[in-house]
C-alpha cells in the first residue's frame, strides 16, 4: 500500500505546542461539499445549526455529524474520523511525556462559514485537545488586501512568562490545520472582503494507562462518547 506523506510543523510560540498539519485535498473538498449542501437546504441547515452552543458571532455554524466523519474515506480507506484521531494520538504520544495513548475520542466537531463582519471573541474549548482547520479563505485575506490582521486566527497565552511571546497570529491558508491544548485562548478577527472564511474545529479527550478523565458526555454501549449529531 502506498503511504501518504503529510507536511507537519511544530510551533512553540510559548510553552503549549501548536502543531500545524497540511491536510490532503480530498478531505478539504468533502468538507466544503458538506457546508455547501447545508447552505442549499434550509431544513438541513436548521437541523445542523450549532450557533447556540458556540462562542462565535457568526452567521453560520453547523455540526459535523459522526456519520459524515466515519463514512468519508480517502483512496486508502482512511475515514476522516480516523485521520483526525491518528493526528491527535500522534500529538499526544510525542508531546505529553512520551505517553502511550490508549484511547482518543472526538467529542464534537463543527464547521463555520464566516462572512464580512463576523468574528469569534476570545474563548477556549472543552476537552483536552482541539483543532482549527481552514477549508476556504477569501481572496482579500489571501492577497493581503485586508487591514492589519483582519480574518486572522490568534492564539493567546496570557501567563506572565517574561520575554516569552504570549500570542501568535496565523494567516488562514486552505488545507492547514492547527492542533492545540483546549485551554489555550484564541480568537478570530473580522474581515471586510467578499466571500467566506470557512473553518472546521473539533474537541477531543485522550486516555492513557494512568490518566482516564471523566468524559462529560453521553456514552454508547462500548463506552465511547457519542459525538455531536448522532
Amino acid at each position: 500500500m502506498t503511504q501518504q506523506k503529510l507536511e507537519a510543523k511544530a510551533h512553540f510560540p510559548f510553552s503549549p505546542l501548536v502543531l500545524e498539519i497540511k491536510l490532503p485535498d480530498f478531505y478539504i473538498f468533502e468538507l466544503n461539499k458538506y457546508m455547501d449542501s447545508a447552505l442549499r437546504d434550509d431544513k438541513k441547515l436548521k437541523e445542523l445549526d450549532h450557533s447556540k452552543d458556540l462562542a462565535g458571532n457568526l452567521k453560520t455554524e453547523i455540526k459535523i455529524t459522526n456519520e459524515f466523519l466515519e463514512k468519508t474515506c480517502n483512496e486508502y480507506g482512511v475515514s476522516m474520523l480516523q485521520f483526525f484521531s491518528n493526528i491527535g494520538s500522534a500529538y499526544c504520544k510525542n508531546m505529553i511525556n512520551k505517553t502511550e495513548i490508549t484511547k482518543f475520542i472526538i467529542t464534537g466537531a463543527w464547521m463555520n462559514d464566516q462572512v464580512a463582519g463576523d468574528f469569534n471573541p476570545i474563548h477556549k474549548h472543552d476537552g483536552l485537545l482541539s483543532c482549527v482547520l481552514f477549508t476556504d479563505v477569501p481572496r482579500s485575506i489571501t492577497l493581503d488586501n485586508e487591514k492589519d490582521y483582519a480574518g486572522y486566527l490568534e492564539f493567546i497565552d496570557g501567563r506572565d512568562a517574561g520575554l516569552t511571546p504570549t500570542h501568535m497570529r496565523i494567516k488562514p491558508t486552505v488545507g492547514h490545520m492547527y492542533m492545540f491544548p483546549s485551554w489555550l485562548l484564541h480568537q478570530v478577527y473580522p474581515f471586510r472582503g467578499d466571500g467566506s472564511r470557512r473553518s472546521v474545529s473539533f474537541n477531543a479527550y485522550y486516555h492513557t494507562k494512568t490518566f482516564n478523565p471523566l468524559l462529560p458526555s453521553k456514552l454508547d454501549g462500548q463506552g465511547n462518547i457519542v459525538p455531536n449529531g448522532k
